[in-house]
């Protein structure tokens, strides 16, 4: 063992403000809640204050209350639409409406009046800056049954609302380049995909996807345009991806997306801006990953968001909450602009994923080095099944601070591989268990809160490790700037320093004695895709 302890340094206490109380006492068991039922029907899980909440997120569905909808545009673009009425209708009112809304865009209807019951369209509809309005998104509400594989195509500033859109093999809606839509109190069920743009933008509010056979929303761009904007939206049941924003920015909000057989949440950059924010979100039990950010210019700004039960689909690799790579950026709750004890653990949750809670990853598609960035501050990860947080190939964080990693399989948090963090302060690294990490080979690991191999840490300051059931802390071939400040009991082993450079002052950790013998760490990578 080479540990090189430098106490003139104690006096470097002074210059830092942190005083982080004693860790909080360990909570019952958190249990992933992966569907409604664990919610009253129609609602879903949102995260205050660190705990379950459960909200009414996306549409409503109600039945209809009246035959038609209110309409307040310009009565000469006015039009209704009635498919029980008989044929020869003018569309202008009520009473003598047209059968089909073919007919409704094309006599140059602006706002078109859909009653209630079933309207099928049977060729794709070419809609320009019209508003189609219906009187209810419940299967007793209006619903449009497309029997062609595009139902709408939308240009210029389009909106639905109040409607429920069934069948559309390929897409319900596909908004061309330029054109804009905006969608309120809309269903999708069992369509192909239920809102695809490109090059365009989108508002989707009080919107349901439910039971999509590719991905549920889908923008892509191939140039700057304005960010889409989503709020109290729910995906769920899909065969593919649930919400895929390409080269394109977003602002969502109040997003749950649960049970899809792939990622949850995508950000792909394509090296122009492709900025995120997303808040008061839940991902769960979705496949591969519960989101992702990915690529060069992909930045999401995430808070207090719910990420759990991600699985391995057979024949897929993965089954991790959060994972960024290829020169991506993550912030999680980072914009907390004075985090102190009371944010301990209490913002976003990342909990009981199959393998890794957050996988940071610092290469790109051809291995080459692409450095992602990650910035955490508040986190509660918890019962994940092969690593709480895992930074690889390169990967650096700025911060990961007032966080608690707890029943971890394997590690708490593991860096290997040229990663590099700035600073760890204020965090908790409780209970890590033995459990196999899923490098290739898998390695048996008994259970290490920290551990850096063939890294750097600039500080790890006034942290918290307890109970872990081998290592508080672990380095190989590492350097750590700075271990101040830090205490906790009850580890098999206090901090362990192996080939590394190790500054410490003011610490408390206890355990038994570290070995002599350079014990068996993480160094490999885990696998992506």
């Amino acid at each position: 063992m080479s540990t090189s302890r430098n106490t003139a340094r104690a006096a470097l206490v002074a210059l830092f403000a942190v005083r982080c109380s004693p860790a909080p006492p360990t909570p019952a068991a958190f249990t992933t809640r992966c569907d409604h039922r664990a919610c009253p029907s129609g609602q879903s899980i949102v995260v205050r204050a660190g705990m379950f909440e459960c909200a009414s997120l996306g549409a409503t569905e109600t039945a209809a209350t009246a035959r038609w909808p209110m309409l307040s545009g310009p009565a000469d673009g006015r039009r209704y639409v009635d498919p029980g009425a008989p044929a020869g209708g003018d569309g202008r009112s009520e009473a003598n409406p047209y059968q089909t809304i073919a007919e409704s865009i094309a006599s140059g209807g602006r706002e078109v009046a859909l009653a209630s019951g079933a309207h099928t369209i049977s060729t794709t509809l070419m809609v320009d800056a019209v508003q189609l309005v219906g009187v209810g998104s419940g299967a007793a509400g209006t619903v449009l049954r497309s029997t062609t594989p595009i139902a709408l195509v939308a240009s210029g500033a389009t909106s639905l609302s109040s409607l429920r859109f069934e069948g559309a093999s390929d897409a319900a809606v596909s908004v061309v380049r330029g054109g804009s839509l905006s969608a309120r109190e809309v269903v999708f069920d069992a369509v192909g995909t239920a809102v695809r743009a490109e090059d365009a933008h989108i508002t989707l509010r009080e919107v349901t996807v439910r039971r999509a056979t590719a991905r549920a929303i889908s923008v892509t761009a191939s140039a700057t345009v304005m960010a889409s904007a989503l709020e109290s939206v729910l995906v769920e049941d899909g065969a593919a991806a649930g919400i895929v924003f390409e080269g394109a920015a977003v602002n969502a909000q109040r997003v749950s997306v649960r049970r899809q057989q792939r990622d949850g949440f995508a950000l792909l950059g394509r090296g122009f801006a492709a900025r995120g924010q997303l808040s008061e979100s839940s991902f769960a039990c979705n496949g591969v990953t519960g989101f992702r950010v990915q690529g060069a210019g992909a930045e999401l700004d995430a808070s207090t968001l719910y990420v759990a039960g991600t699985r391995a689909p057979a024949g897929t690799v993965g089954g991790d909450g959060v994972f960024v790579h290829d020169g991506a950026r993550l912030s999680m709750d980072g914009a907390i602009a004075a985090p102190s004890d009371a944010d301990q653990g209490r913002h976003s949750l990342v909990l009981d994923n199959e393998r890794v809670g957050l996988l940071i990853d610092g290469r790109n598609a051809a291995g080459e080095p692409s450095p992602a960035d990650f910035r955490v501050l508040g986190a509660r990860v918890e019962g994940n099944g092969a690593s709480g947080v895992f930074l690889q190939r390169g990967a650096r964080a700025s911060v990961i601070g007032y966080s608690v990693f707890e029943r971890n399989r394997a590690l708490g948090v593991g860096m290997t591989t040229g990663s590099d963090v700035v600073e760890f302060r204020c965090d908790v690294f409780r209970d890590a268990r033995p459990g196999q990490l899923a490098t290739s080979p898998p390695v048996e690991l008994g259970g290490d809160g920290l551990s850096a191999a063939s890294s750097t840490i600039g500080l790890v300051l006034a942290s918290s490790f307890e109970g872990n059931g081998r290592f508080a802390a672990v380095f190989t071939q590492s350097n750590v700037r700075m271990f101040m400040g830090n205490r906790g009991m009850n580890n098999g082993f206090t901090v362990g320093a192996y080939a590394s450079t190790l500054l410490e002052s003011g610490n408390d950790v206890r355990g038994a004695a570290a070995p002599t013998a350079p014990p068996v760490t993480a160094r490999d990578t885990i696998g992506v895709r």
